[in-house]
Formats: structure tokens, C-alpha cells, sequence
């Protein structure tokens, strides 16, 4: 018996593609950092709230068809199988590393942004009873947020130290997601979930 190959994860510029002419409010990075938010702060959203949620946060000036609807779609379960996997898999959607450094340190922070929208939004807006540990990550990414390139020198120092941005990003949502989001998945029968262990914790890198 064959079985059919698994669908690669939607990227960055195919998402952008399908979604940029139709006028949307936010940028995929921000949309998936939102999700992904949701996810790690507990939250258990299924396909169909997704689906709206994505819709009224895009903020469409034209009606998605079902080519966009598939893609929306798809990046809640490329999320979700990510972040319950095997080998911390998560992968924030962010332009590819060919083009230009300053669209990426912009996408990095948009999907900061969603991201801590999205953690607040599962229950912990303005939560007192964090771990240090919780709260250190969440202020990182909320400075990581807040980067921007002002000129061409600093865009060469941001060069050299945005991969060790995003992999700090990565596993800050991953311990995160250990935290709160790893148990609700696996309460809701989620595949895979109960397999994630937790990240070693690392340094915060600096974004110059």
C-alpha cells in the first residue's frame, strides 16, 4: 500500500502571494505568530474558529476564495504539527533568508506582535502568576518586537546576528508552549502532543 507524501509547510512567499492582492490588514508572519500565540498560551481553537478568526483579522477588502480558505487553513495545521511534534519543529513564518534583511527583522517582529496578541488572547493578558521564566521569554519577544532598522550600517550588524534572533524566538515560544499549551493539546486528543519535551533554555541574543 503507497501512501501519499506529506504536503511540504506553506511558506512565507506562498501565503504572501495568495493573500497581498486581496488587501489584507496584517502580514502572514504576524497571522501565524498569532496562532501560534494561541497554541502556546493554552488555547485550543479547532479548524473552523481558526478559519474565522484568520478571516476577521486579514481584515479582507475582497472575499477569499477557496484556494486562500485551503491556505489559511493549512497554516493551522502546519502550526499545530510543529509545535506537537517530534524535535521542536516549530518554524515561524518569515520571508526566506534571500531576501532583504530588513523585510525579515520587519516580519520578525510582526510575528512577535502576533504572537504575544495571540498568548494574551488565550487567557494571559495581564497575568500576575507567570514564571520568571514565562515572563523573561515574553518580554524578550515583546523588545524583539519593537526592532527596527534605521540605516544601512545597522542593517549589516542585524546581518550577522538575525538567524540567532530567530532561533532565540523559537524555542522562547516552544518553552512557552511547555508551559501552557502542551497540555491542553494533549487534552484535547491532539496527535503527538504528549511527545514534546521541553527546550533548554538559553541566553536571549541581542538584535543590533
Amino acid at each position: 500500500m503507497t501512501t501519499e507524501p506529506e504536503t511540504p509547510p506553506l511558506s512565507y512567499e506562498q501565503l504572501s502571494e495568495l493573500l497581498q492582492p486581496l488587501g489584507i490588514l496584517i502580514n502572514p508572519a504576524e497571522l501565524q505568530g498569532l496562532l501560534c500565540g494561541k497554541f502556546c498560551g493554552g488555547a485550543k481553537p479547532d479548524e473552523t474558529e481558526w478559519l474565522l478568526e484568520a478571516v476577521e483579522e486579514l481584515d479582507f477588502t475582497q472575499a477569499p476564495d477557496e484556494t486562500v480558505r485551503n491556505a489559511l487553513t493549512q497554516v493551522y495545521r502546519d502550526t499545530r504539527a510543529q509545535l506537537t511534534g517530534n524535535g521542536f519543529a516549530l518554524q515561524p513564518l518569515l520571508p526566506k533568508d534571500e531576501r532583504e534583511i530588513t523585510l525579515r527583522v520587519q516580519c520578525l517582529g510582526q510575528w512577535c506582535h502576533g504572537f504575544l496578541v495571540g498568548f494574551g488572547s488565550a487567557g494571559h493578558a495581564g497575568d500576575t502568576n507567570l514564571s520568571d521564566e514565562a515572563r523573561e521569554a515574553l518580554e524578550d519577544l515583546a523588545a524583539i518586537a519593537q526592532v527596527e532598522l534605521d540605516d544601512e550600517e545597522s542593517a549589516r550588524e542585524a546581518e550577522n546576528d538575525y538567524a540567532e534572533v530567530v532561533e532565540y524566538v523559537r524555542m522562547a515560544a516552544l518553552s512557552l508552549f511547555m508551559e501552557f499549551g502542551a497540555r491542553a493539546l494533549v487534552d484535547a486528543n491532539v496527535p503527538g502532543a504528549e511527545a514534546t519535551q521541553a527546550p533548554s533554555e538559553d541566553e536571549p541574543p541581542t538584535l543590533h
